[in-house]
């Protein structure tokens, strides 16, 4: 979060505990949320994406078989 006054509160070393979790926003205040959360390799990202495929598969097969 970025305050109208410019300071920034939750730093990466502090994401989830302490300052970040107990702030209230301000008038003027900017929620900032990365575009790629999510870390890791290419191999993460590749069991993940090949997961995604695989439930978009198998919700679209469950529904054109009740259908």
């Amino acid at each position: 979060m970025i305050r109208a006054d410019g300071s920034v509160i939750g730093t990466k070393n502090n994401l989830w505990s302490g300052e970040s979790l107990s702030a209230t926003l301000q008038p003027g205040d900017t929620v900032v949320v990365p575009e790629k959360a999510l870390g890791g390799g290419l191999q993460w990202q590749s069991i993940l994406l090949t997961a995604q495929t695989a439930s978009a598969i198998a919700s679209t097969m469950f529904i054109a078989l009740r259908y």
